[in-house]
């Protein structure tokens, strides 16, 4: 079955009609939905005829204008609902079996000054039925700039008004394939401007209804719009795509049974291979007796479930009730997890019902990824599994073929050697389980690492790689290494042609955008190993290496002549342009271009995703963002997701989109608003052809849970805390590509605080140049030698808000510094490791602004901190969040919002409807509170539902509250369903449906407890002995308030003996972390004077350890003390670093608090306190 329209511009002339009988014969369209045929009813019934065997109607044109007609094949049932001179409406009997669904034909208003009426039109539309809706025709409007080819961009608040039209109806836009544009005005050149105006949009419950629908953009031929046919085909069936695959199963790990199948699997077989075999013969077998008609199942028990609901029930029919109830539930969860694990979002997490939007994404992405034909390199278009089949394997082999590069050496003979022997030492070390164990962590826990671990071994390798990668690669790269950011190739991209836009000289540049014809996948092998062994990599690593490529062939890429000679990469001189200054002569432009076979461009478009140049229109920046962000939105149509799944959704995808751009650009003020409002329109949601209240403002929501929000984003200040990451890597990062390009520009004579804005400066060098208010906001001195620090102007005073001496009182305050050879370094106060994060930035940002407006929230943070930490469903949580806001859609709080709205409670009609009437004092709440074990919370007198459930939490245990949060929700529910619906919900049911609810989620908990591997490590939380021949010393710190800070660390054998301990106690008031690093290095002092070469160290300071084992840095006091660590580690032959829990460490504990206080350092070396003796037998007792 299938829909064709067509604009087709008129039907008075023969040719149109003898083309569009052609058209129709050759697509064979079921219906047929004609605007603009120029025609009256009366004309078109004589040619109706000639087009086929069709019934129809048809709408007068308006003298020479306009006419629409919608004709249908006989066999199908059509029921005319509305039309005018603008559209057909009717309802369709067909591809449903018995159900109807809705199919509108729309021509829009061509005037732009009447183009409101064709949004109020559909909008009106919308409101008048749920059937699944299809609306198709041409528009007259695009949805966004890419829409559009040549002439004048079209004003954003056109574009605006139809996508608001199209969120308001609840459509989304049918993916199409041909060519984009469907109107073409038949202009030369530059004159020429192609659109696509006709489309086709659907609401979910379509989509859902034919999941394998695609449209199709169809040559244009007589009409200057082409036609496009919506084919509503079924998909292929499983037996047409043959033997399904056997893939792991999630829904497997949650079952007892699976351990045991696999298990026996592995018993019987005799090698590996065989071992492997069984092991998948098995676990199909079992997966399809245990699982395979799980949707069968669950659809026979539902039915079962609702013939037991139609009357009373007996004691035995209602025992089998509950286990039918309970059979769903279990079903339920398998579905979610199936259709979960299909859909490949790996961002929403489990708990929160969605199977329904599981199944959606799941189909699209089917859809996606069905491959209907492919184009060969002769450009023929071959379809069928078979011709497809022959395509991909001929473009395969031809890409992974070697050239025989004849040049390689030439190419390399410059490459200067830069592998050390120190580095290559680190990359033969052997593999440790540590090492896989990180890379195992950094994978998905459902993605597997490939039938030869192809996936694991190339991480393992690639994490070696990264520790010496910064000294092997240029500072021309700066992607793919640690400390540089891809944006820096941006950011100088746009310099220089900023630069060469605003040269007058009579002295000309010009610039090269080189485009590689598939980079990634043309590299030679023997051009990689060749580089290899040039840089000085070992031979056991290249081998390691090109082990991992040649059997994967996964690839890199690189430049120009030579560079295609011997590497193999080719240049795409389609896709090269060249652009040149105003000083260079058109003769020598022209003469250059020829000669090197590129195209010229007076500016090249976009550099890496983002434009090059910026000019007075600052929409350049953003017409991609708000496209993006728009298409995101509008294709996930979060109706049928809960509030707390789109949440997720928000924080991990919409908010994201924008941030590529804003870490180079600042982003408009207007702009932030614009995508301020789509996020949060898409978070409040909408009902087909209605809009939904904003019950809380959205500044509210983007605080911390903790104080009361959600987490969303402030945009700008988001923005401001992107290019505050920026302007501080200018200032740490000397030396980088971009810093030296910027300085030379800019402030050649100073640093990036101390620069000037200067004259004709960049629009991004703005943008940097603004945000050093961002980064004075959290930056600090960290004091090494003391040289570089100016103490009355610069900020280097831990703890303090300013962070400078701003009072000559400051003259008589104790700072305690560590003064050592190590150079002076600006830390970012705002983390522990003294880096900048763009996550502190915002933070404080944020904080900062919402103090100035002097806004707190009403409710105390212990509430909200309680509530989020309750196991609930996300969904239970954010009724509760928006309960606490009074955000609930409660009469009261509507008559508010809406004139005239009646606010007295629809259910018992005795007083105004608010959140603590509805929840708890309206006669059907304490209808069900009365059934519940919280009959008694009614008498506690609460002016508010805050002060209700805040001593609700002080008087009931965690469980307690859990269920009482899950029945309040569940009371809510309840409330619509009278009001909605005007059902009357059972108070028993409900009492039991929330129990349920919290049971079900309990026992899910423990199943994932139980399934998950290597989620969380096992830390010791005993003292144990080193190996033979190894000393471990133990060590801590203490604090004890204003007197100062202890060190202790005792020193034991193979046996457990001690050997030695110490105590070292002063004045100074040290950060807990870097008391507890001082710690360390004082307990490796105490070994190596012992002469002690291999030494376990271990502390009860988790921080401390996983620092030392990453070999990070940073730049904050602790840092400074890690890197002494670092360097004293040659004073022995191996150290271990380990982590105890307090249990395992009382030794060191005690001496660190070891009483008298005496400051300076004690050590004992024979007689040992009682104290440390005491411990330290029940340790080995242990």
């Amino acid at each position: 079955m299938s829909v064709l329209s067509l604009n087709c511009r008129g039907l008075g002339n023969p040719n149109a009609v003898d083309g569009l009988r052609d058209l129709i014969r050759r697509e064979a369209p079921s219906l047929v939905f004609l605007s603009e045929t120029k025609l009256s009813s009366v004309e078109f019934g004589r040619i109706k005829c000639r087009l086929g065997d069709f019934e129809g109607l048809a709408v007068d044109s308006m003298g020479r204008s306009g006419g629409v007609t919608l004709l249908w094949k006989k066999e199908i049932e059509v029921e005319l609902r509305t039309m005018s001179v603008h559209h057909i409406d009717v309802l369709i009997k067909g591809g449903l079996g018995d159900d109807q669904w809705r199919l509108t034909g729309f021509y829009g208003w061509p005037e732009v000054h009447n183009r409101h009426l064709s949004w109020k039109l559909l909008s009106e539309l919308a409101t008048q039925t749920q059937l699944p809706w299809v609306c198709l025709g041409d528009f007259n409007e695009i949805l966004y700039l890419s829409e559009k080819l040549g002439g004048n961009d079209r004003a954003d608040w056109q574009m605006s008004n139809f996508r608001e039209c199209v969120d308001l109806c609840g459509f989304r836009d049918v993916p199409f394939s041909g060519y984009e544009y469907t109107y073409d005005n038949g202009r030369e050149e530059d004159n020429n401007v192609q659109c696509r105006l006709d489309r086709a949009l659907v609401t979910d419950e379509w989509f859902g209804c034919f999941p394998s629908a695609h449209l199709l953009h169809l040559d244009r031929e007589w009409s200057d719009h082409a036609p496009i046919k919506l084919n509503l085909c079924k998909g292929r069936s499983r037996s047409e795509l043959g033997d399904k695959p056997l893939r792991f199963e999630q829904i497997w790990t949650n079952d007892d049974e699976c351990e045991g199948v696999i298990g026996g699997a592995w018993i019987g077989g005799a090698t590996l291979e065989s071992k492997i075999g069984m092991c998948a013969e098995n676990l199909k077998t079992w997966s399809d007796d245990k699982f395979g008609a799980v949707f069968r199942e669950l659809k026979r028990k539902r039915k079962k479930l609702k013939n037991l609901n139609k009357g009373g029930l007996t004691s035995s029919q209602l025992e089998r009730r509950r286990t039918l109830i309970n059979d769903i539930a279990g079903l339920v969860q398998h579905e979610e997890v199936y259709w979960k694990q299909r859909m490949r979002v790996l961002w929403l997490s489990e708990g929160d019902k969605n199977t329904k939007f599981f199944h959606q994404r799941a189909s699209g992405r089917k859809r996606r990824n069905t491959i209907s034909y492919l184009m060969d390199d002769q450009e023929v278009v071959h379809s069928g599994d078979e011709a497809c089949g022959k395509v991909a394997v001929d473009y395969f082999r031809q890409m992974f073929e070697t050239s025989n590069p004849p040049l390689v050496e030439r190419a390399l003979a410059e490459l200067e050697p830069r592998v050390t022997e120190a580095m290559n030492h680190g990359l033969r070390a052997t593999y440790s389980a540590d090492e896989v164990q990180v890379v195992l962590s950094q994978m998905h826990p459902i993605k597997a690492p490939g039938p030869d671990v192809y996936k694991l071994v190339s991480k393992v390798l690639a994490n070696k790689l990264k520790v010496f990668l910064d000294s092997i690669i240029s500072v021309n790269q700066s992607a793919f290494t640690p400390e540089r950011l891809i944006t820096d190739n941006i950011l100088v991209a746009f310099e220089v042609f900023h630069y060469m836009k605003n040269l007058n000289k009579a002295e000309g540049f010009m610039a090269m955008k080189l485009d590689m014809s598939k980079a990634y996948d043309r590299i030679e092998w023997c051009f990689l190993e060749a580089i290899l062994e040039k840089l000085g990599f070992d031979a056991l690593w290249r081998r390691n290496v090109m082990d991992c490529v040649t059997t994967e062939a996964d690839t890199i890429q690189e430049a120009l002549d030579l560079y295609e000679l011997s590497s193999g990469q080719k240049v795409n001189f389609d896709k090269t342009t060249i652009s040149f200054s105003k000083g260079v002569p058109n003769g020598v432009r022209s003469e250059l271009s020829n000669m090197l076979g590129v195209r010229m461009v007076d500016v090249h478009d976009r550099y890496l995703g983002l434009p090059t140049t910026v000019g007075r229109s600052k929409k350049v920046i953003t017409k991609g963002v708000k496209e993006k962000l728009w298409k995101k939105l509008q294709g996930w149509k979060g109706m049928v997701l809960s509030k707390a799944g789109r949440e997720v959704m928000i924080k991990a995808v919409a908010q994201s989109l924008p941030t590529y751009a804003m870490s180079v650009f600042k982003f408009l003020s207007s702009f932030c608003d614009e995508i301020r409002s789509m996020v949060s329109q898409f978070w409040w949601g909408q009902k087909q052809g209605e809009r939904r209240v904003h019950w809380v403002a959205w500044r509210k929501m983007c605080l911390s849970k903790e104080d009361g929000g959600l987490g969303f984003r402030d945009f700008k200040l988001f923005n401001w805390s992107l290019l505050g990451k920026q302007a501080w890597r200018l200032m740490t990062n000397r030396g980088s590509l971009l810093e030296q390009v910027l300085r030379a520009r800019y402030y050649p004579g100073s640093c990036f605080l101390e620069a000037e804005r200067g004259s004709s400066p960049s629009y991004t060098w703005r943008g940097l140049w603004e945000a050093k208010w961002v980064v004075r906001r959290g930056m600090r001195w960290r004091v090494g030698n003391g040289e570089s620090v100016k103490v009355w102007k610069d900020p280097w005073i831990p703890g303090t808000q300013s962070r400078r001496i701003i009072s000559p009182r400051g003259k008589g305050a104790e700072y305690t510094f560590e003064c050592a050879d190590a150079e002076d370094r600006v830390c970012w106060e705002l983390e522990s490791d003294g880096k900048y994060s763009v996550r502190s930035a915002y933070r404080a940002l944020f904080m900062d602004d919402w103090r100035r407006m002097e806004v707190s929230s009403s409710n105390p943070s212990s509430l909200w901190k309680q509530i989020w930490k309750l196991n609930v469903l996300p969904r239970v949580k954010v009724f509760a969040w928006r309960a606490c806001h009074e955000a609930l859609p409660t009469r009261k709080g509507l008559s508010k919002r809406v004139a005239g709205y009646d606010a007295v409670c629809g259910v018992c009609h005795c007083e105004d409807e608010s959140v603590i009437h509805a929840v708890r004092e309206c006669k059907l709440a304490r209808a069900i509170w009365c059934e519940s074990r919280f009959e008694h919370m009614l008498s506690w007198q609460c002016c508010s539902l805050v002060d209700w459930w805040d001593r609700g939490f002080k008087e009931l245990d965690s469980e307690g509250m859990e269920e009482f949060i899950t029945l309040c929700w569940a009371v809510w529910g309840a409330r619509n369903k009278a009001v909605m619906e005007g059902l009357t919900s059972d108070p028993t049911s409900t009492v039991k449906y929330a129990t349920t609810v919290c049971n079900e989620l309990r026992q899910e908990g423990v199943k994932g407890s139980r399934g998950s591997s290597g989620g969380g490590a096992e830390w010791a939380v005993e003292w144990s002995k080193p190996e033979e021949g190894w000393y471990k010393v133990n060590v801590d710190a203490g604090l004890l308030g204003e007197v100062g800070s202890g060190m202790g660390a005792v020193i034991r054998d193979d046996e457990g003996g001690v050997v030695s301990c110490a105590v070292r106690q002063g004045c100074e008031k040290w950060a807990t972390n870097v008391a507890e690093a001082k710690a360390v290095l004082f307990g490796m002092e105490l070994c190596a004077e012992l002469g002690m070469q291999r030494v376990v160290v271990e502390s009860d300071c988790l921080g401390v350890i996983q620092a030392l084992r990453r070999e990070a840095s940073g730049c904050s006091e602790f840092w400074l003390v890690v890197e002494d660590i670092m360097a004293f580690c040659s004073n022995f032959l191996n150290v271990v670093w380990s982590f105890v829990k307090r249990s395992g460490n009382k030794v060191a504990h005690d001496l660190a608090h070891l009483q008298p206080w005496n400051f300076g350092t004690r050590k004992w070396d024979a007689e040992f306190p009682c104290s440390v003796l005491n411990i330290a037998a029940a340790d080995i007792m242990n």
